[in-house]
Parts: C-alpha cells; sequence; structure tokens
C-alpha cells in the first residue's frame, strides 16, 4: 500500500512542479514589487520555471526565477517633473475623487507607453507564440497593460493577484457586485453614511465602470493591438480570469460579500522575522521610552513634504524629547534635526515592528504598511496622501488604533499633541493588540494558501465551478437596474391610468349631479 501512495504522490507532483509561468507586474510601484516578488520566489523555490516582467527587479533572483525588466516605465511617468525625474505625489488626485480617477487613467496608459519603449516588453514579445506557458497571473491594478501576453500565449489558464484590497475592482473580471450602500468606492475619500453620501458613493462605482470600459480600455486596445494581432477586447481578456487573489482580510478591513473564486491573502508579504542590523538592533533596545517609526512608503518620498512641513514634523520631534524618532527620508541631510531624530534612507520596516520597542508607526496608510502594523500589534499615527491610503486611515481610525492627521494643513502643535496622546494612552495599543490576534488567528498562513490555489489552477486548468454565471452579465441586468426601471415604468402607467379613469369618473358625476344643474 505504501508504494502506491508513493507512486500517486510523484504523480501529483509532476502535475504541480515544473510548470512555466509567466508574471505580469505590470503596475509600476516598489510597494506592488515587494508583494509580487514573495509569490515570484515561493513559486520558484516549488520548482516551477517563473517568468516575471516588471519594472522593478532584483539584481540577483533566486534560482528558476527570470526577470525582465521594463527599464523605461518609471523614466515615462515621471518626465517633465522635478529634476531628478521625481513624481510629488502630494498633489495627486488633491482635485476630489472623480479627478483621481482620472488621474489614474492617465498614469496607467503613461506606464502603459513606457512599457512599450521597454526592454523586457520587446524581449517577451520575441518569444514564439507558441511558447507554452502553463500558467499566467497579473497584477491587475495595473489594468490589462500587459495583458495582450496573454493572447499572444493562446489563452493559458489565468490568475490575477494583487497588493491591494481588490474585492471592489474585482467586480470588472468575477462577476460580483456593487455594494455602495455601505462599501465605500476602492480609493475614494471621505465616504459619508448618508443618503447624499450613498449618491455620490454609488455614482463614483458606475462612473469608474463606464469610463474603465468605454474609455481608457479602448484606448489601451489601440496602443497595443499593432503589438499583438488578432487581439480580443481587453475586458473579454480579463473575464477569462480562473480566480483572484487579494490583499484582504475581514479582521482589517470591512467584510463585504465574497465570490468562491476571490480568496483572500493578507498578510502573505510578512515572512519570518529577519535579525535587525547591528545599528538598528542598538536604536531599538536603548530606546527607554520607546520608537517611533515614521516612513511614508516606498511611493511617497520625504522630500515630497516640502520644506515648511518637513520643519513641522522637526519640531514637533524636538517637543518630544523622551522618544526616539526613526525617519526613513531618501535624504539623510535633513537640517536642524534634533538628537532624538534618527535619519535613515532605509529601514527594515517589517522587522522594526515586530520590536517590542516599536511603540507607535507614523505612516501613510498604504495597504502594505498597515497590514505590517496590524499584524505586530503597533498602533498607526495616519497620514494618508492618495488614493486608498484615506480609506484604510478611516478603518484603522474605527478600529480604536490609529489617529488621523491630514498633511496639507496640519501644524506643529498639532503633531506633537496626537503623538503624545497616542504614546501615553494604553487604548491604542490594548486595541491594536487585540486586532493583532484576530489578523494572525487563520487556519494556515496566507502565503500556504495562495500556493495552494496556484497549484489547484495548475491542477485543474479548465476549472468554471468556481466562476459565477454573472461575469456574462452586463452591470445594469447583474444589479437588476432593468427590472427596477420595468417595475416603476409599468406603476407609472399604472398611476396614470388609475388617475384618468378617477378623472373621468368624477367628471361625469359633476355633469350628471341634479342638484348642481338645478343650480343653474
Amino acid at each position: 500500500m505504501l508504494w502506491l501512495v508513493v507512486i500517486l504522490g510523484i504523480v501529483h507532483a509532476r502535475e504541480v512542479l515544473g510548470a512555466n509561468i509567466l508574471i505580469l507586474e505590470g503596475l509600476a510601484s516598489p510597494s506592488h514589487h515587494v508583494f509580487m516578488r514573495v509569490i515570484n520566489e515561493a513559486l520558484a523555490r516549488q520548482g516551477h520555471n517563473v517568468t516575471s516582467i516588471s519594472a522593478d527587479v532584483e539584481a540577483n533572483p533566486v534560482a528558476n526565477l527570470t526577470y525582465l525588466h521594463n527599464d523605461k516605465v518609471y523614466e515615462h511617468i515621471y518626465q517633465g517633473y522635478d529634476p531628478d525625474g521625481n513624481m510629488n505625489l502630494m498633489e495627486f488626485g488633491s482635485g476630489g475623487n472623480l479627478a483621481t480617477i482620472i488621474e489614474v487613467d492617465e498614469f496607467y496608459r503613461n506606464t502603459l507607453t513606457g512599457i512599450k519603449k521597454s526592454k523586457g516588453y520587446q524581449q517577451l514579445l520575441a518569444y514564439p507564440d507558441d511558447f507554452k506557458f502553463d500558467l499566467i497571473i497579473y497584477d491587475y491594478m495595473a489594468l490589462p497593460v500587459l495583458l495582450g501576453f496573454h493572447h499572444k500565449f493562446r489563452n493559458p489558464p489565468l490568475i490575477g493577484l494583487t497588493a491591494f484590497n481588490g474585492i471592489s475592482p474585482s467586480v470588472f473580471f468575477v462577476g460580483s457586485s456593487f455594494y455602495p450602500a455601505y462599501i465605500p468606492f476602492y480609493f475614494g475619500s471621505g465616504f459619508r453614511d448618508t443618503f447624499f453620501g450613498r449618491i455620490e458613493n454609488t455614482f463614483l462605482n458606475y462612473f469608474d465602470y463606464f469610463f474603465r470600459n468605454y474609455c481608457t480600455l479602448p484606448k489601451m486596445h489601440s496602443m497595443v493591438k499593432d503589438d499583438f494581432p488578432g487581439l480580443p477586447p481587453l475586458s473579454e481578456l480579463e473575464r477569462q480570469m480562473r480566480l483572484v487573489l487579494i490583499n484582504y482580510s475581514p479582521a482589517v478591513h470591512d467584510p463585504e460579500p465574497m465570490l468562491p473564486n476571490v480568496i483572500p491573502i493578507a498578510g502573505m508579504h510578512m515572512q519570518q522575522i529577519k535579525p535587525l542590523p547591528k545599528d538598528f538592533q542598538e536604536i531599538l533596545d536603548n530606546a527607554k521610552n520607546g520608537v517611533i517609526l515614521f516612513s511614508l512608503g516606498t511611493n511617497v518620498k520625504s522630500w515630497m513634504l516640502g520644506e515648511e512641513r518637513i520643519q513641522k514634523f522637526v519640531n514637533a520631534f524636538r517637543k518630544l524629547p523622551q522618544y526616539t524618532f526613526i525617519w526613513k527620508f531618501d535624504n539623510e541631510e535633513v537640517p536642524n534635526v534634533p538628537k532624538n531624530v534618527i535619519i535613515k534612507k532605509w529601514v527594515p520596516q517589517n522587522d522594526i515592528l515586530d520590536h517590542p520597542n516599536a511603540k507607535l508607526f507614523m505612516s501613510h496608510c498604504g495597504l502594505l504598511s498597515t497590514l505590517e502594523s496590524t499584524w505586530h500589534g503597533v498602533p498607526i499615527l495616519g497620514i494618508p496622501i492618495f488614493l486608498d491610503q484615506f480609506t484604510n486611515a478611516e478603518l484603522l481610525q474605527k478600529s480604536g488604533i490609529s489617529e488621523t492627521i491630514f498633511i496639507k494643513d496640519v501644524t506643529t502643535e498639532e503633531i506633537a499633541k496626537v503623538i503624545a496622546k497616542m504614546m501615553t494612552s494604553s487604548n491604542y495599543r490594548n486595541n491594536a493588540k487585540i486586532r493583532s490576534q484576530l489578523f494572525r488567528d487563520q487556519p494556515q498562513p496566507p502565503l500556504e494558501r495562495a500556493l495552494w490555489h496556484i497549484d489547484f489552477i495548475l491542477r485543474n486548468p479548465d476549472v468554471e465551478f468556481l466562476r459565477s454565471k454573472s461575469i456574462h452579465l452586463d452591470i445594469f441586468t447583474r444589479h437588476n437596474v432593468d427590472v427596477i426601471v420595468f417595475v416603476v415604468v409599468i406603476l407609472m402607467i399604472f398611476l396614470c391610468v388609475v388617475r384618468k379613469i378617477l378623472k373621468l369618473t368624477c367628471g361625469r358625476r359633476k355633469s350628471s349631479n341634479p342638484l348642481k344643474q338645478k343650480t343653474n
């Protein structure tokens, strides 16, 4: 009997291991690459042959992992900004939610322009059309900027993967529905749980849907159709996804309905904690009253704050000499920095947050940073800058583990006051610990869950039972808008007919009234 088990195990391993997997990292973002890199390397270590096309690459990738570098993307996206070619994201989306949707559209089309000029894109185009990829995984938050390769390589099984909390955007290709009555638009800000707030939220969801499908995607299609002869509509390619892996956890985010092929894997990028470098270890060990980590992530640079805001933070930190601040800053020569502030160009963020002396995290509330802080039970002082960061900050504040300051009009006194409040109140820390326990209490590690579902698709490439038939319905049919309109029209017709009958009946009664005739 043992030999049979061994044989079956070998057969199963051959079905899963050694597959050719193409990863499409279309979104130019160092933080998204940090997330995607975990999957790239994990699949390569399993024995798969992994090819990743990305604007961010590793100098020394692990065995079985090959990067094709889209080397012109950042150069093109940030062209025309500061002398070093950097885009000041402090102003991104400052015109409101509608302006942000339009700016995001422009950002992705600029990304695609840079991709088409890149070496990695041309390398992958040069692959023969009959090259066999057993699976394609793509970061769908970049829209289908690279999905033409799915058509080129004859439509192998397709999986969506994103570092974003992507339930709402998955509407476009798994067939789920909008829930604007209580789920904020996925990168909107200022959701109001009122009647007019729900009207605004509904409008944003539908505007984004139609703008995406009838403006952005056709433009992208026209940009790449010559590179991929016979290319079908990009929305049609998206709908071929077998399942979606999203950076979501109900312990962190507002619960919302999910289809069975939408798999939450929040926390996947937090690998085993590494020992801190010696200088960081000494800083944290020697901080008697705790360390406050200040980082705005990988996309927003601290210089983008501007000199006036930078000095507001410097002066606020000077007012709190009892605490040690580690500030991730791209320029180590910040003027007037007090002794309790340590400037570092790079910080091992996840490892620092695991240290017991990490007491507070001043963060832009990007999702990866939010999840890391939540996992380690460290309260957050939210400083949202753009996109989903505002929604993340609102969720954190509602859970009692965060406060929020708004960078555009913040003062030195406000910064110092809120830091002192969060450092001296135990409520934030206690709530953060509870949240951490809930987040960690999972039946299996998130990365293990992600890999199992990827292997499942490799074993069952033609699986259909997870996919909802609603994917074939237009957005109006899916939400019964046609039924509602039909019922309203019928009701209006009925009311008009009743009104007409009553009017005729009343008119006849008046004309036949003998008292009225006698009076006349």
